[in-house]
């Protein structure tokens, strides 16, 4: 008889803790519901432009602009260009929320003839890696 009632009152507890977690992220449950996890979420303005016809030994510039629209700091943690002809620089700081950084790349144009070039930017968003890109013609 004895052995019954712990028996009896293990499954009740196994249901009980089952049925609580049953009721995770209900509205007034006083759980967390995914949405409101913290997390910076990067929005571009844009993630490639094109620089039309420029000239041959004229080094050219092109910022990329991007919003944290997440809930939680967003963080630039590396810029890699694709090649030694591209160099960048970009928001260092922390990016609050709702705020703004950038991305500046600048192409140094001693080829000539069409160039398409990318610059991988990670970041400690959940889409942690953005590829950004530029293109053109280099002319004499």
């Amino acid at each position: 008889m004895n052995m019954k009632k712990i028996v009896i009152s293990l499954i009740i507890c196994a249901f009980a803790s089952y049925s609580s977690f049953a009721q995770w992220g209900t509205p007034g449950s006083g759980k967390i519901e995914t949405s409101e996890l913290k997390a910076p979420v990067v929005k571009w303005t844009t993630e490639d432009y094109n620089f039309g016809t420029i000239k041959q030994n004229k080094p050219v510039d092109v910022e990329f602009e991007l919003t944290n629209v997440g809930n939680a700091p967003l963080i630039i943690t590396k810029v890699e260009p694709s090649c030694g002809c591209t160099t960048s620089d970009y928001t260092k700081a922390p990016i609050a929320p709702g705020q703004k950084g950038k991305v500046k790349v600048t192409f140094d144009a001693k080829t000539l003839g069409n160039f398409s070039k990318s610059v991988n930017v990670t970041t400690n968003a959940k889409e942690a890696l953005t590829i950004i890109k530029f293109y053109g013609t280099v002319q004499k």
